[in-house]
C-alpha cells in the first residue's frame, strides 16, 4: 500500500482525484467500476439513479489505512465517467414509467399511445442492458474485474450476463431484501424486481444464493422451489432463528458459502441491510444484515478460497442523511476488498 506523508494525511484529497480518492489510470487499473444513473422501472421511491454519482463522490471520505487490501497495492480502482446519455435518457424514461405505473394504479386502460409508450420504455432498457453487457465484456476480455455501481437493481444484467459468458458455471449470490423474481413486473421485462428472474435461464449461471430476503410473494417463492435446486434461499427470518438460538454469524456464513462453486459473482442490494444504515433506498424492509456483518460475509466467501468474478453494488440512494452513500461507498470498497481473493 503507498506510504502517505503525515501533511496529505492532514488535508483533503485533491478534486481530480477519482474513486476513493485514488489516482489509478484506466489502463492500469485491475478493477473497473462501471456507473449506471438508471432507475426507469422502480416501484416506490426513485432516487437510485443519483446513487452512483453521490457515492463516488463520498468514496474519498473513507480512510483506507485501517482497512487494506492485504496483499496489493491500493491503488487498482477506476471508475468510468457517468455516460450522460445513459442519464438523459433514465430522465426522459422515467417520465414515462411514472405516468404508466400510475396508470396501472389506478386501474386504467391503457390507450394505444400508452402501449407505445410502453413499447418505448421497455426497448430503452433492453437497449442499455446491451450497451452495458459490451462495454463490461470488453473489460473482462482484458483481465479486469468489473463491478457496476447503479442505479436500481435492473441495470446488474448486463454485467451479470458478460462475467457469466467469461466465467461459465459460476454461481450468483444476492444480497438482497427481495427475491426479484417476479416476471415482467408492473409490465417492464426488465424491472429491478426481475432481475433474478432474468438471471435464472442463463445457463452460464450454476447457482443461484440469496441470502437476507424478507419480501417476496408467492410467485416468487414458487420459482425458486421449482429451480430444481439452481436457487437456494437463505431467508432472513431463518437467519434470525439461528441466531437467536446461540448459532454465531461465522458458522451461518459458511454454510452459505458452501453452496457456491469457485466463481462468483456478487450482486449487493443496499436494501439488504437494516433500513438504519440505508434509510433512502427505494423499498426499505425491516431486518437485514448491518454492515458488520455484510463485510463479515464477504470477507468469508475471500478467505474460503473462492474467486469474486464481478459485483455490483445497487439502489444506494443519496438524500440529506449522508449514511446511504457513505455505507454504500463502504460496502462498494468490501466488494473490492472480497474480490481480491486467490485465482
Amino acid at each position: 500500500m503507498p506510504k502517505r506523508s503525515p501533511e496529505q494525511d492532514n488535508l483533503p484529497n485533491p478534486t481530480n482525484t477519482g474513486i476513493f480518492g485514488l489516482t489509478c489510470s484506466e489502463e492500469d487499473a485491475q478493477f473497473i467500476i462501471i456507473p449506471i444513473p438508471w432507475d426507469v422501472t422502480v416501484s416506490y421511491r426513485d432516487g437510485t439513479s443519483k446513487g452512483p454519482e453521490a457515492v463516488i463522490k463520498a468514496s474519498p471520505q473513507l480512510d483506507l489505512f485501517n482497512q487494506p487490501m492485504i496483499g496489493t497495492d491500493i491503488n487498482i480502482v477506476y471508475s468510468l465517467p457517468i455516460n450522460p446519455t445513459w442519464e438523459s435518457e433514465n430522465t426522459r424514461l422515467r417520465a414515462i414509467s411514472k405516468r404508466l405505473i400510475t396508470k396501472m394504479e389506478n386501474g386504467e386502460v391503457f390507450t394505444p399511445q400508452d402501449n407505445r409508450d410502453l413499447d418505448d420504455v421497455n426497448a430503452g432498457c433492453q437497449k442499455l442492458h446491451q450497451e452495458v453487457e459490451a462495454t463490461a465484456a470488453n473489460y473482462i476480455a482484458q483481465g479486469k474485474i468489473v463491478g457496476l455501481l447503479g442505479g436500481d437493481h435492473s441495470t446488474s444484467l448486463g454485467n451479470i450476463q458478460a462475467t457469466a459468458k467469461h466465467y461459465p458455471g459460476m454461481g450468483l449470490i444476492q444480497i438482497d431484501a427481495h427475491m426479484d423474481l417476479r416476471k415482467c413486473f408492473e409490465r417492464f421485462p426488465y424491472s429491478h424486481a426481475s432481475i433474478i428472474y432474468n438471471s435464472v435461464p442463463n445457463e452460464n449461471i450454476a447457482k443461484i444464493v440469496q441470502v437476507g430476503i424478507r419480501d417476496y410473494c408467492e410467485f416468487e417463492y414458487d420459482q425458486m422451489a421449482q429451480s430444481n435446486g439452481k436457487v437456494k434461499t437463505f431467508f432472513d427470518l431463518d437467519i434470525k432463528e439461528r441466531q437467536f438460538k446461540g448459532d454465531t454469524w461465522h458458522n451461518i456464513c459458511h454454510s452459505i458459502i458452501d453452496t457456491l462453486p469457485h466463481h462468483v459473482y456478487i450482486t449487493f442490494d443496499i436494501d439488504g441491510l437494516t433500513p438504519a444504515e440505508c434509510p433512502d433506498t427505494g423499498t426499505p424492509v425491516p431486518g437485514g444484515f448491518t454492515f458488520a456483518e455484510a463485510a463479515y460475509l464477504l470477507q468469508q466467501i475471500k478467505k474460503s478460497g473462492r474467486k469474486v468474478v464481478g459485483f455490483d453494488l445497487v439502489e444506494v440512494a443519496p438524500s440529506q442523511n449522508e449514511i446511504n452513500v457513505i455505507n454504500g461507498a463502504r460496502v462498494l470498497y468490501e466488494l473490492v476488498k472480497a474480490s481480491l481473493s486467490p485465482k
